[in-house]
């Protein structure tokens, strides 16, 4: 069922993006209906969250990627897309960023995209998603933190030190959540 909807994701936004110029927007757009539309055409994914969003993460990428545009440009849109379409349908906000933040970090290892930099933007996506739906934005960045974290561990040792690196450089409160995260 998930690999179905990883495709879905990656014909609509190759379909929705096609010579438009306007990437991020399209992107944003495409995938908040998409996600909107298959929640409510089948409820029983909401129960997956985690999985349904990390779905919807990786087809956009993968259509994107396929189109020839910037992966690393629209990870923020794409992951805050996939999460305010998610939340707006009944999928909590942890299983929503955790889906989504950890498979933007898979897919952007798999497209050969700059892991630190694609989880520091995913990370943005998910707390710019969840600030935007009235969410707990502090729970928010700590979930996406650590599913950064554990998504760059899967990857490497050198990996996850360098993605610590950037989120502690480039999000506020990174350094006192990755303390907090080890122990």
């Amino acid at each position: 069922m998930f690999d179905k909807l990883v495709n879905m994701a990656k014909n609509t936004i190759k379909t929705g993006i096609k010579g438009t110029g306007e990437t991020a927007d399209v992107a944003i757009n495409v995938i908040r209906d998409l996600t909107t539309t298959t929640i409510k055409e089948s409820g029983g994914l909401v129960k997956e969250g985690v999985k349904f969003t990390a779905s919807l993460v990786k087809g956009t990428i993968l259509g994107i990627s396929e189109i020839g545009a910037s992966v690393i440009k629209v990870v923020k849109n794409v992951v805050r897309a996939a999460i305010e379409g998610a939340m707006e349908t009944g999928v909590g906000q942890s299983e929503a960023v955790s889906g989504a933040v950890s498979q933007a970090i898979r897919t952007a290892k798999e497209k050969g995209v700059n892991v630190g930099q694609a989880s520091l933007e995913a990370v943005k996506g998910a707390v710019s998603a969840v600030r935007s739906k009235g969410g707990n934005v502090n729970e928010a960045r700590k979930t996406a933190i650590a599913a950064a974290l554990d998504s760059a561990k899967e990857i490497s040792a050198d990996t996850k030190e360098e993605v610590k690196k950037v989120l502690s450089s480039g999000i506020e409160g990174a350094r006192k959540i990755i303390d907090s995260l080890k122990s």
